[in-house]
């Protein structure tokens, strides 16, 4: 079965923070924001919410 999917993501740049909003992705790139988020943990502190502001499990 072949996926279909896209990426849709905003970002939003404050005085000292970035909040980015991932709205759909497919499951193929779970990998590459698993790496880009292990990524951000070693350049700054970052907290991942998902859309009911909870912890979420990346």
């Amino acid at each position: 079965m072949k996926e279909i999917g896209y990426l849709m993501f905003d970002f939003f740049f404050e005085d000292k923070s970035i909040f980015i909003e991932i709205s759909a992705h497919p499951l193929s790139i779970e990998k590459d924001l698993e790496a880009l988020f292990t990524w951000l943990r070693k350049q700054t502190g970052i907290v991942i919410l998902d859309e009911d502001g909870e912890l979420a499990g990346w």
